[in-house]
């Protein structure tokens, strides 16, 4: 079952229209290193409010695969989000193969006393090996796994670019290794990797553990990862949520298990996800049903990422 939520608090309508999207909150103040203070932990109540954020509880292991140094000083990254919402007593293992942005998230938490965010610099995969990872020089949330970078998407795009080795591996093994007790949530924004990550926490995600991530790329939304999570028992929440600055909003799945009667008065419209096309474009559809339980109640359209 896949479950579709358009309702916000008053809070987050007004964190998303007066902060977010006001460039005066990303410019000032202009300090050297952004004030943890200022940027995250002021706004903790709230992301409480906040799909997927609404699920990260106070004192719990949490993990962010992925993090972007643009994302920082913006207000947004999500290992700082988390930090400030499971406070001083929980723990963020961040999973980043990128040294550049590891290297600026554990500067940027040394300066700001930041005590609970531990970083792994790995990629996660479906399977142990070793992969080529490519940045883009001007860009770093853009950054993937080589072995998923569409050629047309660079041709398209005339990103700038570099490639390097890094060692990838499954989330199981890596919170084997690492030692790493008791997740109750993991965030994925690995711009198109989640699939083949999904297929590497089969024991993860046979615990009480709710796991999220956007599905608006072309490679994420094309596989068959909503389908299995559903087949695994999993129901799928699906909101239009604020998690990046370059765009206003994406489309983000949640996976839950038994959930409860508040979440489910919260996502109170059954829909079904499909691909459509419009002025040469590829969009998802989202429809919701009616009273005969077939789909036939248009939502609205989202276009398709990195095609």
């Amino acid at each position: 079952m896949i479950l579709f939520s358009r309702k916000n608090t008053a809070h987050v309508k007004f964190y998303n229209t007066c902060i977010r999207e006001n460039w005066l909150y990303h410019v000032l103040p202009r300090f050297k290193v952004r004030n943890f203070r200022y940027h995250y932990g002021a706004l903790r109540h709230v992301y409480a409010q906040m799909f997927p954020w609404q699920f990260v509880k106070e004192g719990r292991t949490v993990i962010q695969v992925s993090t972007a140094k643009s994302l920082i000083g913006a207000g947004v990254s999500h290992a700082l989000m988390l930090s400030a919402l499971v406070g001083p007593t929980g723990k963020v293992f961040v999973i980043e193969p990128d040294p550049s942005n590891v290297t600026v998230l554990k500067a940027y938490c040394i300066v700001q006393g930041i005590n609970n965010v531990h970083v792994i610099q790995k990629a996660v995969w479906k399977e142990r090996a070793d992969m080529q990872f490519t940045v883009r020089e001007d860009f770093s949330s853009w950054n993937r796994l080589t072995d998923t970078v569409s050629p047309k998407d660079m041709e398209r795009q005339g990103l700038k670019s570099v490639t390097f080795p890094v060692q990838a591996d499954t989330l199981d093994n890596i919170i084997r290794d690492e030692h790493i007790d008791n997740v109750s949530f993991v965030n994925m924004s690995i711009n198109g990797s989640e699939y083949e990550a999904f297929q590497g926490m089969g024991d993860t995600l046979g615990k009480d553990v709710f796991l999220s991530f956007p599905i608006q790329n072309m490679r994420t939304f094309r596989s068959p990862i909503l389908k299995e999570l559903q087949d695994k028992g999993f129901t799928i929440l699906v909101k239009h949520a604020p998690v990046a600055t370059h765009q206003k909003q994406f489309l983000v799945a949640g996976a839950i298990k038994n959930p409860s009667s508040a979440i489910l008065e919260q996502f109170n419209e059954e829909v079904e996800l499909t691909e459509t096309k419009k002025d040469g474009r590829d969009f998802i559809l989202i429809t919701s049903k009616n009273k005969n339980n077939a789909y036939d109640g248009w939502v609205f359209r989202k276009q398709i990422r990195w095609i």
